[in-house]
């Protein structure tokens, strides 16, 4: 399908609108979770502010804790796929 030929000055602004599309509705979201955040209207017990993530995240990298962490994490992850796998393999017998 193809659109309809327009004058270079309209065809930027209708790209640059494309491209941004997909991203508005993730953003609003994040902005709305900081917003209910800040406000107290949602506790951080729930859900701890974007920024307050973001902020932590950048400490445990800053430090290393985090890819130790990241290491356990992917480390339980395989192995829980491969347990798995083995008994999907047997149940199939």
């Amino acid at each position: 399908m193809n659109a309809p030929l327009l004058p270079p000055s309209r065809q930027a602004p209708q790209a640059l609108a494309r491209a941004l599309a997909p991203w508005i509705m993730p953003v609003l979201l994040i902005v709305a979770w900081q917003l209910a955040s800040q406000n107290g209207w949602l506790s951080s017990r729930v859900l701890p502010a974007p920024l307050a993530v973001v902020q932590a995240a950048w400490e445990l990298a800053r430090s290393g804790e985090l890819w130790k962490h990241v290491g356990v994490s992917t480390w339980r992850a395989l192995a829980g796929f491969a347990l798995g796998g083995g008994w999907a393999c047997c149940w199939g017998c």
